[in-house]
């Protein structure tokens, strides 16, 4: 299932697993992105990303982060928000220099997107990168999930 695809699919999807729910973006949609992002709209740069990554590592260090079951870790910066995020039911660890390697990996102008170095069968840690008009990411009573959420 993409980050961002079928708005009623997704609706149910982020209520059990991360406590984020989607906005209709203004534009068109269609699955953009480079190699390893997963995006479902256009309308961001690599500019972009780097930037929002930059302000993710000021807001939570630049050390790896462990994740509890059900948890993300958002930075919500100029626009922009960057998520690292643990859907398993386990804790769940940042792998040293992916953070790195996802800010260098090329967006080709996606936006609302989800990266994950792991197998296939072991997807449940991601990034997670959208323009913050198109994201609401609840802070507060998130069921099951808990968002841990910083802004500039």
């Amino acid at each position: 299932m993409k980050l961002f695809g079928d708005l009623s699919v997704l609706a149910i999807a982020l209520a059990l697993s991360s406590g984020v729910e989607a906005r209709r973006p203004k534009g068109g949609a269609g699955s953009t992105g480079g190699v390893g992002w997963s995006c479902d709209y256009q309308g961001a740069t690599n500019d972009d990303l780097k930037n929002a990554v930059s302000d993710f590592d000021k807001l939570f260090g630049t050390r790896t982060l462990r994740t509890a079951g059900n948890q993300c870790y958002w930075s919500i910066c100029r626009g922009f928000a960057f998520g690292f995020c643990n859907s398993s039911s386990r804790t769940r660890d940042e792998k040293s220099g992916e953070r790195e390697k996802a800010m260098n990996t090329d967006l080709n102008g996606g936006n609302s997107c989800r990266l994950s170095f792991q197998p296939i069968a072991d997807d449940y840690v991601a990034y997670k990168f959208v323009r913050e008009s198109d994201v609401r990411i609840c802070e507060k009573n998130c069921g099951l999930f808990k968002n841990d959420v910083r802004r500039c």
